[in-house]
């Protein structure tokens, strides 16, 4: 730059006054903007919790948490636990207490951790699912919380000695549902739990509105196909002349659409597919709520 000014000044060119000290040739050093915290979303863990990650927050069910700092290369986060009431509990959740006195009252201890530190890692594991161990929940200092960490290698018990939490991405649909013919459904990114028969998810498209998920092991996918026998073992529905079915372990799909009105219907389409894959292949017939359900209607999903 002064070898600029100085060959104009040379040729009796007058330079314009800019405001621009000419003088200070130091090229200032910009900061390097952190990039965005890569998990940021609302995510369902396998006991049906919610977990919500935003830039500054991580809310936990009833607990909230202010992050001061992340790493998305090593996968963690460090906050400070909220200075108010979502940083306090009683340790035995039996109780439903949400006072001190109450919990103190039935033999409970009130935990208070405000402002206490917290440590979350996260890890993605190979098929692509996302765990978080809270490593650090009660850390006197930031230092003390950025101190640890939780075992990726172990996702069972790496976690304090406890299994890493599994989270998924929040299904459109997640929520506690009476159809039309009064039936209950508990549906997440976990489970599809209609009264009296489980189903374990496995895939999910919030986008296409389906779920596919694996029938339940356990007595949970069979019944009897009499319902009004109101027969619950094999023995009492085949004696009343009903026929007992098994389903454990095959594979569900079901379609969930919303109408113009917004009104919920789902269409369970594969009940008894062999495969995953065999599940995936079919779909029910959005266009037609009166028989696109393999010949039957839709169910409609109420909102409890």
């Amino acid at each position: 730059m002064n070898t600029l000014l100085f060959a104009l000044f040379a040729c009796g060119e007058k330079e314009e006054d800019t405001g621009v000290n000419t003088d200070d040739t130091a090229v200032e050093e910009t900061e390097t903007e952190q990039d965005e915290l890569a998990y940021i979303g609302t995510y369902t863990d396998a006991f049906g919790g919610e977990q919500i990650i935003a830039a500054d927050t991580w809310t936990s069910g009833s607990f909230l948490f202010h992050i001061s700092q992340y790493s998305n290369d090593e996968g963690f986060v460090i906050a400070q636990n909220d200075s108010e009431a979502r940083s306090q509990y009683c340790d035995d959740w039996s109780l439903e207490a949400y006072t001190q006195e109450d919990c103190e009252t039935g033999g409970g201890t009130w935990i208070d951790l405000a402002d206490k530190w917290s440590r979350f890692d996260i890890f993605s594991d190979a098929d692509g699912g996302l765990h978080y161990c809270q490593i650090a929940f009660d850390a006197d200092t930031e230092e003390d919380a950025l101190a640890v960490s939780a075992d990726a290698s172990d996702l069972a018990a790496g976690c304090n000695g406890f299994g890493w939490s599994e989270i998924r991405e929040k299904f459109t649909y997640t929520g506690t549902y009476t159809d039309n013919f009064g039936g209950s459904h508990t549906v997440n990114a976990f489970k599809w739990d209609s009264g009296s028969l489980l189903f374990h998810v496995s895939q999910y498209n919030n986008e296409e509105g389906w779920l596919i998920a694996q029938n339940d092991s356990e007595k949970r996918s069979q019944y009897c196909d009499d319902w009004s026998l109101e027969a619950y073992t094999q023995e009492d529905c085949e004696t009343g002349g009903g026929t007992w079915i098994d389903q454990a372990n095959k594979w569900s799909r079901f379609d969930i659409f919303s109408d113009a009105d917004g009104g919920l219907h789902y269409c369970q389409i594969a009940f008894d597919a062999d495969t995953e894959e065999d599940a995936l292949a079919v779909s029910a017939d959005a266009s037609d709520l009166a028989a696109g359900c393999n010949g039957f209607g839709w169910s409609q999903l109420l909102t409890e």
